[in-house]
């Protein structure tokens, strides 16, 4: 079993008696479970007696039909019921749903609630990252508009060239060398 194992990359687990029986076979201390649902962003932990779905190709097909089916928007109300890990309420909601997820595992409802918060963290964080490039190359845009207008204005106010050139040769020095052109 363990060659099996280690020839198809799996993890095999034990288990003598009870849940808390179960322990790694192969490899001894194995790997934390978890699938991914990249489109959402999402990542789910799991452990050996959690139900999930098996076939994760399978599973990111099924959840993106039923997210595109759905077509969720801030102004749907959505019930999952038997909610598990949030496989399907947290793509749903990614369209601004309310969405409540029913689960009877308490252990099931806070990997749940811990992955839907995760997920706000990183969209947060994502925004706030669009957001200070944007500002940024408003900034570089406004400094660039600024230089601009004034070389244009010394060109058209200065009437002797020495003094036009010293001026322009500065304000080529504050644009960084990039040849400001009125």
């Amino acid at each position: 079993m363990i060659e099996f194992a280690k020839t198809h990359e799996l993890s095999v687990f034990l288990q003598s008696g009870g849940p808390e029986t179960i322990e790694g076979l192969w490899p001894f201390d194995p790997p934390r479970l978890g699938y991914e649902l990249s489109k959402f962003d999402l990542y789910f932990e799991f452990e050996p007696l959690e139900f999930t779905q098996v076939n994760q190709e399978t599973n990111a097909h099924l959840v993106d039909c039923v997210v595109d089916w759905l077509a969720p928007t801030a102004k749907d109300r959505i019930l999952d019921l038997f909610c598990g890990l949030g496989n399907f309420p947290l793509p749903i909601g990614c369209g601004g749903a309310n969405v409540v997820g029913l689960e009877g595992s308490d252990n099931l409802v806070a990997k749940a609630r811990a992955e839907g918060d995760a997920m706000i963290k990183r969209a947060r964080e994502s925004i706030e990252r669009e957001k200070d490039a944007a500002l940024e190359d408003l900034r570089k845009e406004s400094v660039e508009l600024a230089l601009a207008a004034a070389a244009k204005l010394v060109q058209e106010s200065l009437d002797e060239e020495k003094d036009r050139e010293l001026v322009m040769s500065f304000i080529d020095e504050l644009s960084g060398g990039g040849g400001v052109q009125a």
